[in-house]
């Protein structure tokens, strides 16, 4: 039980708080005391001859590693001294597997396969393996680099047929020797799809090796596995035409540790995902007023939704998509309420949410070329039955009986539908003038990821039995993905913004389309994995109690996935944690903790910084209750930069954020002491602790400076200093000990 005391009007001094708890009878059962001083005591800066803060953890390196290719083109991977072999196979008509593997080919009669060693890539060495059979050929290529194992099989049908291929790449991993196992970023054993976060990871006996699936086609298709001794990737509905070619790739990733994010962090760098800003979090309403001042602020809200309810009471049908430009009533409520938002708070941006694939409309056919077809040659339709339309008051009976419904549909870059998206994006940014899409289910494929009337080249149904194929069918993921990076692209160009639920579907959208956010929606903590490969790993908020603390626990429960938190519902009523998590360009994550360029968002204990940076750290922690509250951290500077340590007691967390004030000791030989007591535009207020000459260096920031500006510097004694031209301020300093700085804002005649 939590209880808030308002301390606003209480005068200075010394107090304490008893509590005191009594059963049925009256009799006590437990008391507490707690002291405290009102207003706190001002942190202080210890001397470095007590207590300096410890060095930053070691930067990942991958570890040293053997690479041996076999006679038939498997291949082992030696860690230490510990081997990881590799097996691939792929099966074949009238029920069979052709293998590549360490020994001996392996598979139909007439199966062979040929390894050349290419010993001169500048990159490291390199392999090919050619292998033939009857009905395919494949060719690959693998390349030892310093921090992964790529690998590349192009397989090509050399028949008149379609074929069908169930294929796997096997890692043999005993399970005492390596018992900890990842798939899609959660920690467990069994089979998962791969689509959005296509990886598996085993570790034991400190190290550990990730796979990751790279290609569109067995990203969406296929699955991640731990099974007993075995680990690897499958896909077992991949098909070819006839003398048609796919070019299958996947990576590994060995490393020195246990951890599965020191994998996933190899695999973002080299898929290029980090560097991009998530500029700003996000507050929402289910109704078209005016979103409270508060809520904004405590949000760190730069992307506002006023509301997420698309009904039209006045037609009893509901709007789910990019039908709204056909409501002129709608179009004037979006319009009306962006303008009032906006006037209110100038520097957000107007979002409205789409729900991808969805359309209301009783005239299906006007997008013929566009429907997705189930298996039974049907028009799929989202949100079950008639019951599900009428008793959610979706659509009134009248409307039900005249055939409107939410139909579903997909984009191609040349059909009907993705005109229609394209122009509801016109619509909104350019007539309503909003600036951002929240695209709700937009790698998902609403109802169904499968249309039966297409094919994509490479979706089969394989008979289990012969290994040959029994239907042909599309993904609408890979058939759409086409046109949803321009969909990304079209509203970039146009100066908007992209909201992406529901993960990225394949790399190349992670890694092409334009997105300002990742915010993956479910009541799942561990959905926020989905995200591991996009260059925002996040979640929507789905909080298990409503009020505050509820809220602030859900964040918890994202960022123990490494996911940022995007606010969905609930009460706030404090400052806390989201006040100051964004800006933010993410560069790691981790179980716990997200480092970002300008900030560490962290529940953990520990030390943190940025390696031979000296820009000082301001900490923002939240407590328990999951409100903001002083705090005393201390960070040391020298000459390997500036850190800060970090002691955060249960369900506490915080944000040290990097501050444009830097601290030059070098003519101290070492080291300075340093607390952060006060940044923002009221004034900087600093502790330091140490002995020598130094300089603190101020740049413009959230306290502004301005060039040839007199600021007052409030040392021993007091000075005035103006700025340089190039609008930095320099003030030098003779440490002796502690002392206090503060400089403070010129005056407003000055």
């Amino acid at each position: 039980m939590d209880f808030d005391f308002n301390l606003s009007k209480l005068s200075a001094g010394d107090y304490e708080i008893r509590a005191l708890t009594r059963d049925a009878s009256g009799r006590s059962r437990a008391q507490a005391l707690v002291a405290f001083r009102h207003p706190p005591a001002p942190a202080q800066a210890l001397s470095p001859d007590k207590k300096t803060i410890a060095s930053l953890p070691a930067v990942f390196k991958p570890p040293k590693y053997d690479l041996e290719v076999g006679r038939s083109g498997g291949f082992a991977v030696k860690i230490g001294k510990k081997t990881f072999s590799f097996v691939s196979s792929f099966s074949y008509p009238q029920a069979g597997f052709n293998k590549l593997f360490f020994s001996a080919a392996d598979g139909e009669p007439g199966w062979t396969a040929t390894v050349t060693a290419n010993p001169d890539v500048r990159q490291g060495r390199s392999y090919t393996i050619q292998a033939r059979g009857k009905h395919y050929t494949i060719a690959r290529t693998i390349r030892a680099d310093p921090n992964r194992i790529a690998i590349q099989d192009r397989i090509t049908n050399t028949t008149a047929e379609d074929i069908g291929v169930v294929f796997s790449h096997n890692l043999r991993a005993e399970v005492g020797a390596f018992p900890v196992a990842y798939l899609g970023g959660v920690r467990k054993a069994g089979r998962v799809k791969s689509i959005h976060n296509p990886t598996v990871f085993i570790g034991g006996q400190g190290v550990g090796l990730g796979m990751a699936a790279l290609d569109d086609v067995v990203v969406v298709q296929g699955e991640v596995f731990r099974e007993g001794d075995r680990a690897g990737i499958s896909d077992g509905m991949f098909g070819l035409a006839p003398g048609a070619s796919y070019p299958m790739e996947w990576a590994i990733y060995p490393t020195a540790s246990e951890d599965y994010y020191d994998f996933l962090n190899a695999l973002r760098r080299d898929l290029g995902l980090n560097g991009k800003k998530l500029e700003g979090g996000a507050a929402g309403a289910h109704s078209w007023e005016l979103l409270p001042d508060e809520l904004v602020k405590r949000l760190g809200a730069k992307f506002l939704y006023p509301s997420l309810m698309d009904r039209i009471p006045d037609d009893a049908i509901s709007v789910e998509s990019a039908e709204f430009v056909n409501y002129p009533k709608l179009k004037e409520n979006i319009r009306n309420s962006f303008a009032r938002h906006q006037q209110r708070y100038p520097e957000a941006k107007m979002v409205f949410h789409i729900a991808h694939s969805l359309y209301t409309t009783n005239d299906p056919d006007q997008f013929k070329d566009s429907k997705v077809i189930d298996e039974n040659g049907k028009q799929v339709l989202w949100g079950g039955g008639d019951d599900f339309y009428y008793t959610g008051s979706y659509f009134s009976k009248e409307k039900l009986d005249q055939g409107w419904r939410w139909w579903v549909f997909y984009p191609t870059l040349e059909n009907s539908f993705f005109k229609a998206m394209l122009k509801a994006v016109d619509v909104l940014l350019d007539d309503l003038k909003g600036h951002a899409i929240y695209a709700d289910g937009l790698q998902v494929g609403y109802g169904s990821p499968y249309t039966y009337d297409r094919w994509d080249g490479h979706s089969v149904q394989i008979d289990p039995q012969t290994f040959t194929v029994k239907r042909k069918f599309g993904c609408v993921q890979l058939l759409a993905q086409d046109a949803l990076i321009a969909y990304a692209k079209h509203i970039a160009a146009k100066g908007g913004y992209l909201m992406v639920d529901s993960g990225p579907g394949t790399l190349t959208f992670a890694r092409t389309a334009p997105a300002a956010a990742y915010p993956i929606e479910s009541e799942e903590d561990a959905a926020v994995c989905k995200t591991h490969l996009t260059p925002f790993p996040m979640g929507y908020g789905y909080p298990r109690s409503r009020d505050h603390r509820g809220v602030y626990l859900d964040a918890l429960a994202k960022l123990k996935f490494g996911g940022l938190y995007y606010y969905y519902y609930g009460q706030v009523d404090h400052d806390f944690i989201l006040t100051h998590m964004y800006p933010i360009t993410i560069e790691e994550i981790h179980a716990g903790w997200v480092k970002g360029r300008e900030k560490i968002v962290t529940m953990r204990s520990g030390v943190y910084g940025w390696d031979g940076d000296r820009d000082l750290h301001q900490v923002h922690l939240t407590d328990g209750r999951g409100v903001l509250v002083s705090n005393h951290f201390l960070a040391t500077v020298d000459s390997a930069g500036a850190r800060t340590g970090l002691t955060l007691n249960e369900n506490e967390s915080a944000i040290v954020a990097k501050i444009p004030v830097r601290l030059d000791a070098s003519r101290i030989r070492g080291a300075v002491n340093v607390i952060v007591r006060q940044y923002d535009a009221k004034g900087i207020e600093l502790a330091l602790n140490g002995k020598g000459r130094a300089k603190v260096v101020v740049r413009n920031g959230a306290f502004p400076v301005r060039s040839r500006t007199v600021y007052r510097v409030d040392t021993d004694p007091p000075q005035s200093i103006a700025a340089d031209q190039s609008g930095t301020l320099s003030v030098p300093l003779r440490l002796d000990g502690e002392i206090r700085l503060r400089i403070e804002p010129p005056s407003i005649n000055q």
